[in-house]
């Protein structure tokens, strides 16, 4: 598995969410570097600061761009906020596990990040992107 490497095509043409999203792919690339690294990392460590950080920082970009949906009346918003909703889940889950001293098998972790981003940044929030982009006309 790769870096996710940013494509400008992405941007949805909202600073503060293509700036966020951005932050998204460093959290993303920082796990995937430190997992395939030959050095002498404790990978448990790097694991559960990765999934706090994942989890915080899920429900402050989540509720920055669903205060910009409701501010903009986007009329898909109660189902983009219900995809939100479900990672928010799946990684408050993935944390618990973790922290109550289980393992997640990183490749799974990886996979299941890199996997749910690109596929929401791409089609999800491009949706919103183009709704933003009508209200700019």
């Amino acid at each position: 598995m790769d870096d996710i490497i940013w494509d400008p095509a992405w941007d949805i043409g909202n600073e503060l969410i293509d700036t966020q999203h951005l932050k998204w792919v460093r959290i993303f690339n920082r796990l995937h570097k430190a997992v395939l690294s030959d050095a002498d990392v404790n990978l448990d460590a790097v694991q559960k600061s990765t999934l706090k950080e994942i989890l915080d920082y899920t429900n402050f970009h989540f509720s920055s761009e669903e205060d910009l949906m409701r501010e903009t009346a986007y009329p898909e918003a109660h189902s983009h906020w219900r995809l939100h909703k479900e990672f928010n889940n799946m990684i408050y889950e993935k944390n618990r596990t973790v922290e109550e001293g289980d393992i997640i098998l990183n490749s799974a972790l990886l996979s299941l990040m890199k996997n749910w981003l690109l596929l929401h940044i791409q089609i999800e929030d491009q949706k919103f992107g183009q709704y933003l982009q009508t209200l700019n006309r």
